[in-house]
């Protein structure tokens, strides 16, 4: 959201010049410093192409995002929100992560392009694989507002992705507000 504030409006414009490729960087590369978990940051405009990036090289060719289903939601939203992604292989990264995204306004409320954190997962996973959780134990992130599975050690890739049953305990649990529990509490 602050991102919002600082950025120029004209940093955005189809016809903007490198004059503010330097100011835009420090800011992205300012915002990546105080979350060690984020893997990159990407300010997308409105047509959906990357203009600035901070975390990972910068593409030499044109890469764009308009057919992402947060890009269409930010356009059409008329007061700004957050989207969290389900996991997806990003296109800069090339690795699983989920993103946090926010529309990008002028100050009259035109959509003027996307800002996009990147979280790439392996990093939870290397965390996750130096505990040791035992022959039958598991480590898991899921989110509270869909019950999808975001992270899991020992990693198995066909639960990405997958929503608990209703009738499960940590399904229980998650509703309840419980944001961290094992097994012997279930």
């Amino acid at each position: 959201q602050a991102l919002n504030h600082q950025i120029p409006a004209a940093a955005l414009k189809t016809s903007a010049d490198d004059a503010y490729h330097e100011q835009v960087t420090h800011l992205l590369r300012d915002q990546l410093n105080l979350f060690s978990e984020v893997s990159g940051c990407w300010i997308i405009d409105k047509t959906g192409d990357v203009r600035y990036g901070y975390g990972v090289e910068f593409p030499k060719e044109k890469v764009n995002f308009s057919d992402r289903p947060y890009f269409a939601l930010h356009k059409a939203e008329k007061s700004p929100q957050m989207y969290i992604s389900p996991v997806i292989t990003g296109r800069l990264l090339k690795k699983e992560l989920i993103v946090f995204t926010r529309a990008l306004r002028t100050a009259d409320g035109e959509f003027n392009g996307v800002a996009i954190i990147a979280i790439a997962l392996e990093n939870f996973q290397k965390q996750f694989s130096a505990i040791d959780v035992g022959k039958k134990g598991s480590i898991a992130i899921r989110r509270s507002d869909n019950l999808l599975l975001v992270v899991r050690w020992p990693h198995i890739a066909t639960l990405v992705n997958t929503r608990l049953v209703d009738n499960n305990p940590i399904t229980r649990n998650i509703l309840a507000g419980k944001r961290e529990f094992n097994s012997t509490q279930i």
